[in-house]
């Protein structure tokens, strides 16, 4: 499979786990078996972001975390850890459902990653993401 289809794939499997969390177990087999067949490459960086948000739209909070937090751990000057675990810990409070101690926790771990600064800021918006979890925080203590 080349990369572009596996990605392709990939971006479909997150998006239908959202509707159907049978569709995302089969998803997460499929990602586990991709990484234990990979050597170390450069894709294995996108696709454990992947399983980690496979993760979050299965409400696996623990294990998306796990995924990020050895991301950040295993390439800390990469964006991907920072933002797949922020996002995760957003994806409730853009639901509707804001707790401001998670919103609190996204901004940290943004601004430590435009601290770094990581190599692939731009690449994934981090800064647009950081005002967004702001505003997110500001309009929470609104309510």
């Amino acid at each position: 499979m080349s990369f572009e289809l596996e990605q392709d794939f990939r971006l479909e499997a997150i998006d239908a786990s959202l509707k159907n969390p049978q569709c995302g177990e089969l998803d997460i087999r499929f990602i586990r078996g991709l990484l234990a067949a990979l050597p170390e490459e450069e894709e294995r960086l996108e696709i454990t972001g992947d399983l980690a948000m496979l993760y979050f739209n299965l409400q696996r909070d623990a294990e998306g975390e796990d995924c990020c937090q050895k991301l950040i751990r295993d390439h800390p000057e990469r964006a991907t850890g920072y933002v797949h675990l922020s996002d995760g810990l957003l994806r409730d409070s853009f639901r509707g459902a804001p707790d401001s101690a998670r919103i609190r926790r996204a901004i940290d771990l943004l601004e430590r990653a435009l601290a770094k600064p990581v190599t692939d800021a731009e690449d994934f918006d981090v800064a647009s993401r950081l005002a967004e979890a702001r505003d997110l925080l500001s309009k929470s203590a609104r309510r």
